[in-house]
């Protein structure tokens, strides 16, 4: 699951890339970012796998309605950054196949360019 994770999921291991591991268009500007996700969700997956494990809140020695939120709320966290993840490498799949353009030129001028004309 991990690995499907990160190279069906989020685009990731693609050849010849100018960011290791990864693929060559981010949508986020570092790509330490990707990274500290791709790591993040490796945790959250163990998160998730302590979870199957009927009596593993009396390990931890936590009260279950305590265990149940607290993985509970690990496991929406998870799913809501390969939610983001996920949108992101469908828009670079639509840049590539050209269903899509990252930058639109408004035919009008927007504020920025009219402060940069009042100086």
């Amino acid at each position: 699951e991990y690995y499907w994770d990160l190279k069906k999921d989020f685009m990731f291991f693609e050849k010849g890339t100018k960011y290791k591991f990864l693929r060559s268009d981010l949508g986020y500007n570092s790509p330490y970012i990707y990274y500290t996700l791709g790591i993040l969700n490796f945790f959250l997956r163990i998160a998730w796998v302590l979870t199957i494990s009927p009596d593993m809140y009396r390990i931890i020695g936590i009260k279950n309605e305590m265990f149940v939120l607290g993985f509970g709320f690990l496991e929406m966290s998870r799913r809501l950054v390969n939610n983001f993840l996920k949108m992101e490498k469908e828009h670079i799949n639509n840049l590539r196949s050209l269903k899509s353009i990252s930058d639109l030129k408004f035919p009008f001028k927007d504020k920025k360019d009219m402060e940069l004309e009042e100086i």
